[in-house]
């Protein structure tokens, strides 16, 4: 049987993450995610597909906008 998020405790929880740089370059658009404690994840896409971006913001080394 899979459990739902809901069944468990989100490690990590993001809605509507958005990133614009100041030359208007919009590098992230609306991303959610939901990772459940104890799980494993995997951001994959392809070159400037937002990946690094977004890592550097969950680990607040890249202010959001």
């Amino acid at each position: 049987m899979m459990s739902t998020l809901s069944d468990m405790s989100s490690a990590l929880s993001i809605r509507q993450l958005t990133k614009t740089y100041g030359n208007g370059f919009q590098a992230l658009s609306g991303i959610d995610l939901d990772v459940a404690e104890g799980d494993f994840f995997a951001l994959l896409g392809p070159n400037g597909a937002g990946k690094s971006t977004t890592i550097g913001i969950i680990s607040t080394l890249v202010n959001k906008t």
